[in-house]
């Protein structure tokens, strides 16, 4: 069987080869030379947040592709590890984030089977975040735990 990445094990630059179990938690869309969508995933219920930038052909794949709340299997070589620069703000935990690469097909990460561990799912799919809708509450990373 097939290693489960977590965000935790980013600690390198490169091609990202093992497949892992996200929930898309916010999406937001800007525009600066050119259209890019965040696209931010967790593995915790919200408790830690992992970047993913979608540029060029990929902006639109993700676009029209990912929602908020559901839970997807991304397969290996789907992203590449960067390492994140501190001076922009950004929702991520982590020191890097992930870039889709502009070769991905907009329907891999729906046909790949991922054998996650019955702790994997039960982490990943424990709960709903409609509260994280970036549609409607851009605010909700700032908000205290209970």
């Amino acid at each position: 069987m097939e290693p489960i990445f977590t965000f935790h094990q980013a600690n390198f630059v490169g091609r990202l080869e093992t497949t892992f179990l996200a929930e898309v938690c916010g999406i937001e869309e800007k525009l600066a030379q050119t259209p890019y969508l965040r696209v931010m995933l967790t593995q915790d219920d919200g408790d830690t947040i992992m970047v993913a930038m979608a540029i060029g052909k990929a902006y639109h794949v993700a676009k029209n592709l990912y929602e908020v709340g559901k839970v997807y299997c991304f397969p290996r070589g789907m992203f590449k590890i960067r390492q994140r620069n501190v001076a922009i703000q950004s929702w991520s935990s982590y020191p890097f984030d992930l870039r889709f690469l502009n070769n991905s097909n907009k329907n891999e990460s729906l046909k790949v089977s991922c054998p996650p561990t019955e702790n994997q799912v039960q982490s990943v799919v424990s709960s709903h975040h409609s509260s994280m809708n970036a549609d409607t509450d851009n605010d909700w990373k700032g908000r205290s735990r209970a």
